[in-house]
């Protein structure tokens, strides 16, 4: 079994990594980042897991969708609520800029 740190490590600037960093950010569920993207559930949770690397079309696809998140969250009234569950998707698409 290969360690997690080693596994990481060799990740560090792959896609999956890149992948993780967006969700980690984002304060999304799985679930909830998988509708935004229209990805499998599972086929997420293996990159972000760093157990599969995705192709380079697939990273394009997370970074559309979620500029697309933050282009409407920023149309929106500023409702707090909202506000709040998508300041970590504005820092993440902020950081892909």
């Amino acid at each position: 079994m290969k360690d997690v740190k080693s596994v990481e490590a060799q990740a560090e600037n792959s896609n999956a990594q890149k992948i993780r960093r967006i969700y980690q950010e984002s304060g999304l569920t799985y679930d909830e980042m998988s509708e935004i993207t229209g990805i499998k559930r599972n086929t997420l949770a293996c990159w972000i897991s760093l157990r599969r690397n995705p192709p380079n079309h697939a990273l394009e696809l997370i970074k559309m969708k979620m500029n697309g998140l933050k282009m409407i969250s920023s149309e929106e009234n500023e409702n707090t609520e909202s506000s709040e569950k998508n300041n970590g998707v504005r820092q993440t698409v902020s950081y892909l800029e």
